[in-house]
């Protein structure tokens, strides 16, 4: 009788402390937080996963400056055209004032009236009243030089040089030259001193072959300077 009691008691300590033992584990595994029931903050909640500054939402990634274009205020200008203000007057053709290839055209039918001056600078030796040989006298003239085109067949033309009505040359002296480049070389088509219709002016008629001649208002004495008005006349 007391063999049993004792065997009955070694079984229910026994029992009791497997089940203290299964209980233990139990609470172990529903609830740490490290294992198998709850996931660690590491996995679950981590900011470098779920909700992490440089994957998500990150401000180098999804939203960088570098991912949208914004031209840079330095490269604005040159996103669009504009034409520099030193270069806008070459950008509209302006006529030369005489003329297309350097010339003035010579009239057709009205008069052609040009104010001049005759100012120091290059002299030359002119020549004499008709074309004659240079002169002994006008050695040494300050001169105006003026080129003009006749595009069409030739033409007889008038030439007129008076003294301007104010600071005008003392004693006008034309020449017309075939051809332009330096007065010195040049043919002379016609030259006067005194056949204007007043005073000391000149006059003189040629006939303008095709092409460029070359007008000189000068005076009939050395290195005189002055105003003038040159009327040239078809026939």
């Amino acid at each position: 009788m007391s063999a049993r009691i004792v065997l009955r008691s070694l079984l229910l300590v026994c029992l009791l402390g497997a089940c203290a033992t299964r209980d233990r584990t139990a609470r172990s595994d529903a609830g740490t937080g490290g294992t198998d029931g709850g996931m660690p903050r590491s996995d679950a909640a981590a900011g470098n996963d779920a909700a992490s500054g440089t994957d998500a939402a990150s401000g180098t990634d999804a939203a960088s400056a570098r991912d949208a274009f914004v031209p840079p205020g330095s490269d604005a200008g040159r996103d669009a055209f504009v034409p520099p203000a030193s270069d806008a007057g070459r950008d509209a053709f302006v006529a030369p004032v005489d003329g297309g290839g350097g010339c003035t055209p010579l009239p057709t039918s009205t008069p052609l009236v040009i104010n001049g001056n005759v100012a120091a600078g290059a002299t030359y030796n002119r020549p004499t009243t008709a074309c004659g040989t240079p002169s002994a006298v006008g050695t040494s003239v300050y001169y105006d030089a003026r080129v003009f085109c006749n595009t069409g067949a030739a033409r007889a033309y008038s030439f007129a040089l008076d003294a301007g009505a104010s600071g005008g040359l003392g004693d006008p002296f034309l020449i017309v030259y075939t051809g332009t480049g330096d007065v010195a070389t040049l043919t002379c088509l016609t030259s006067d001193d005194d056949s204007g219709s007043t005073g000391s002016n000149a006059l003189a008629t040629a006939t303008v072959p095709t092409g460029n001649i070359t007008v000189v208002a000068t005076d009939f004495d050395n290195m005189v300077t002055g105003s003038y008005v040159l009327t040239i006349t078809p026939m």
